[in-house]
């Protein structure tokens, strides 16, 4: 592996990050917490909550 392709890779980052929060925090949102909703209990680990919604 050469250092221009993790350059590259570096670049393609700045552009996918911003990208991936706007989605994040626009369109997925809603629906992970609805999907979330159903499937937890109130017995259900607070760890185990976290890692549903990741």
């Amino acid at each position: 592996m050469r250092d221009a392709v993790l350059l590259d890779a570096f670049r393609e980052m700045m552009i996918m990050w911003p990208v991936a929060i706007i989605l994040e925090m626009f369109v997925f949102e809603k629906p992970v917490v609805y999907l979330t909703q159903r499937l937890i209990t109130p017995e259900t680990p607070i760890l185990l909550i976290i890692l549903i919604r990741c």
